[in-house]
């Protein structure tokens, strides 16, 4: 099998330090962060290959990632210096397939680098897409017959709640539907002051009393009349103590 085969020539590759004049396999990324290196020429020397790097408390840090070498270039001397003082290795030493044939056909590396996980993930979308294809389009199998049944009678109870169709699976919710109804029609009821029947009490709290407007403008009137004649019968004694 060409993939295994692949894949074990892979495992057996090792990550060695980058040499002068080797070609970088891919972009070689120095990431950003503290070293372990003191401040001295060291500095000068990672500024010099495009490293941009700084002392911050004692320490050498590198300020920002930054890809040091695309893929294809050359690796030169200052370069592959720099990248082995920070332990960076980018070369994949070890056995390389170029090809293989298996089977009448022949297998490029890019063929064969496949990424399993997202090769797994693929199948089971796939497989959920047609199994949901199947059942809203009622294609029956054996592993979406029980799905298709259970979305008809669900289909099925639908319609008949919404026609009133009285059977013994939707009598139950066509009465639990008319009851919410009721009780929706009877707040409303109760928000406008009818009074509701006594059944219907014990379901929807009876609305406190509240006196017509009328009345109670009506007692405000009779009270601030009442308090200014008060007013003046005070006002009159007070004259009349004042001239004797």
């Amino acid at each position: 099998n060409p993939f295994r085969l692949y894949k074990l020539l892979e495992k057996t590759k090792t990550k060695m330090v980058a040499k002068p004049g080797e070609v970088a396999p891919e972009d070689i990324v120095v990431p950003k962060g503290p070293t372990s290196f003191k401040p001295g020429p060291i500095v000068g020397e990672l500024q010099q290959v495009g490293i941009p790097a700084a002392i911050e408390g004692g320490k050498v840090r590198i300020r920002e990632t930054r890809t040091v070498v695309k893929e294809g270039e050359v690796i030169s001397k200052k370069v592959a210096d720099a990248l082995a003082k920070l332990g960076i290795k980018p070369m994949d030493v070890g056995l390389v397939l170029q090809a293989a044939y298996y089977r009448d056909t022949i297998f490029t590396p890019d063929l064969l680098g496949i990424d399993e996980e997202a090769y797994r993930s693929n199948i089971a979308l796939a497989a959920q897409q047609a199994f949901n294809l199947s059942v809203n389009a009622a294609i029956v199998t054996p592993q979406t017959i029980g799905a298709i049944i259970g979305k008809a009678v669900r289909e099925a109870r639908s319609v008949g709640v919404t026609a009133s169709i009285y059977e013994k699976g939707v009598i139950d919710l066509i009465l639990g539907r008319a009851q919410q109804q009721m009780l929706a029609v009877a707040f409303a009821v109760a928000d406008r002051g009818f009074e509701l029947d006594e059944a219907i009490l014990k379901v929807v709290p009876a609305p406190a009393a509240v006196e017509p407007a009328e009345e109670v403008k009506a007692e405000e009137t009779e009270e601030e009349e009442e308090t200014k004649e008060e007013e003046e019968e005070s006002g009159m004694a007070g004259l009349g103590s004042l001239f004797g």
